[in-house]
């Protein structure tokens, strides 16, 4: 029975591993890849309880109470470390389906800003500007707000507010505002102007925009240049 048992958790291990490194190496499309990494770590884990229960059933059934005493054991060490796995492992599914990670995008998640150089079952690699690799566990990102930046890591994400009588359409403002801001120094004509807010106060209103820039100590130049500017329509 050991000599079985073992033969089959090491068929089952190198089965899967020569699995996986097919899979890393076979060119195909990102997202093919990813549903397929995931499939196969599924069919792992499901042999590996498959295997978990035949040989509780084993034991059981041959009144083995040392052999039942030690697979008891073995799941009581292994439970946490194993919730925390499908923790992240579950996360990390979560965060695919949405389409929030591509490996080589820029992400910001609380503050951490950098490139995404890998994307694994449990966590993502993130290159900061210092070159710096740190490993980000799923289920600490899953719940926070994944900012996507520019695929240029030289760029700078800046977020301005403009504030407007309220006589003035919001309608007819924003496009003057848009080109004002892209035919402002310092600013990245290479990305959009993103307008993240419009909220109302009394008699004015404000547009919160996201621009991007070579240094974000330029926000301020730019916030006036811009405000100036913007005068002349109103």
């Amino acid at each position: 029975m050991s000599v079985k048992f073992l033969v089959i958790v090491l068929g089952i291990l190198v089965t899967f591993r020569l699995i996986g490194l097919i899979n890393r190496s076979l060119k195909y499309s990102a997202t093919i890849k990813y549903h397929t990494t995931y499939l196969l770590t599924l069919t792992e884990l499901l042999l590996w309880l498959v295997m978990l229960i035949w040989l509780v059933r084993h034991y059981y059934n041959s009144e083995n109470t040392f052999g039942l005493i030690s697979v008891g054991i073995v799941i009581t060490l292994a439970i946490v470390p194993s919730f925390y796995l499908l923790r992240d492992f579950l996360s990390g599914v979560y965060l695919k389906i949405q389409n929030k990670l591509s490996e080589g995008s820029i992400i910001e998640i609380n503050g951490l800003k950098g490139k995404i150089e890998k994307i694994g079952n449990f966590s993502l690699n993130l290159i900061d500007k210092n070159g710096d690799i740190k490993s980000i566990p799923y289920h600490k990102i899953s719940a926070t707000i994944i900012s996507k930046q520019s695929n240029n890591p030289n760029l700078n994400k800046v977020n301005l507010k403009f504030v407007f009588p309220s006589s003035v359409r919001a309608n007819y403002i924003i496009p003057k505002l848009k080109v004002e801001i892209i035919n402002s120094a310092w600013v990245a004509v290479s990305q959009p102007v993103i307008i993240e807010n419009i909220e109302h106060l009394n008699d004015e209103y404000s547009i919160e925009v996201v621009i991007y820039t070579l240094q974000p100590h330029f926000a301020e130049d730019i916030k006036n240049r811009v405000e100036e500017n913007m005068k002349s329509y109103y």
